[in-house]
């Protein structure tokens, strides 16, 4: 196969590629036929009618010429990205746990918050954000005893206890940006492996073992009528009171972890007095941590009554000395 006939496949399969971008591509693909994007971009032009009016005569299949100023014509693919709102629909009771940071959790704290939930008999389980610290991945200087294999153990065990104890109950894991620091390093140190499942988090903590479905890093969950995300979706910020920020950046009713502080926040605006009711999580992890010994961090969870008509009771619970308030 000539260059010329290789070339024109390329353009029927790619027939609005701009000339430079299908070059890249068959120089890519097809090295020792187009061993520079030069040499492959020049074999388009010809084909495509590119090269000058002197050049026209001399070419006699034609089918691939394209107008002058062709490309202007064309809409370009966006690259866009196209999220929907994970649902959580009709009459539910949702237990919600954030920011847990295992191995880095408060063994009281957590317990408490189960304890409590198993009272609730909770059909729907929301790990929202954090679940894992993933110290191992992060770009922080690191620890080197500290390693990533026990910290994924940990993390397993911790969903494997989880599942026992609610065996009926959907669990949701939401992908918070503790976990986001896996991708970022493989994208940083690995990129050959980037979208191998075996290196995903729901594969290397075996979702399908234990039923979890996976809620993604930007993807809202809608509980009811109530947005909760885990708070890394939107610029940092946060601030004394994590649940106003909240509001001053969606200017709607929602839910968030993220800032492992229990807050609340209630705002009546415009004439007809809208109600708009915001909630910021406490944390189940160790409130002391080698990076922020002293800090405004408390324990805490929520839990969500769901009716059949989509309406919502939020209770945010605080934890003082593993007893639940």
């Amino acid at each position: 196969m000539t260059k010329n006939q290789l070339a024109r496949e390329y353009i029927e399969r790619f027939p609005d590629a701009e000339n430079r971008t299908l070059a890249r591509v068959m120089h890519k693909e097809k090295p020792s036929v187009f061993p520079s994007l030069d040499a492959a971009r020049s074999v388009i032009r010809g084909l495509r009618g590119a090269n000058g009016t002197a050049q026209l005569s001399h070419v006699a299949d034609k089918t691939a010429f394209k107008p002058l100023g062709w490309q202007k014509n064309i809409m370009p693919k966006t690259q866009a990205t196209t999220r929907e709102d994970f649902l959580i629909s009709g009459k539910n009771r949702v237990l919600i746990l954030s920011d847990i940071h295992v191995p880095y959790h408060d063994t009281q704290a957590l317990r408490a918050a189960i304890a409590h939930g198993k009272k609730q008999n909770p059909t729907v389980i929301l790990l929202n954000g954090d679940v894992g610290d993933f110290y191992g991945a992060s770009a922080h200087d690191k620890d080197p005893r500290r390693s990533l294999s026990t910290e994924l153990d940990a993390i397993r065990q911790f969903l494997f206890y989880l599942r026992q104890q609610f065996p009926k109950a959907r669990i949701l894991y939401k992908i918070g940006n503790h976990e986001t620091r896996m991708e970022r390093y493989l994208t940083k140190n690995a990129p050959v492996v980037l979208g191998v499942s075996d290196f995903e988090i729901q594969h290397l903590l075996k979702f399908a073992d234990l039923g979890i479905e996976l809620v993604e890093s930007l993807q809202i969950t809608r509980i009811g009528r109530l947005p909760v995300i885990h708070g890394h979706e939107l610029p940092k910020g946060g601030g004394v009171n994590p649940a106003r920020w909240l509001w001053l950046k969606l200017d709607e009713t929602a839910m968030c972890g993220h800032f492992h502080k229990t807050s609340e926040n209630i705002e009546a605006t415009g004439l007809q007095k809208k109600i708009t009711n915001n909630w910021s999580l406490g944390c189940l992890c160790d409130l002391s941590p080698d990076y922020a010994i002293t800090n405004r961090w408390n324990h805490g969870f929520a839990t969500v009554e769901v009716s059949a008509s989509d309406d919502y009771l939020v209770t945010n619970h605080k934890i003082i000395n593993g007893r639940v308030y």
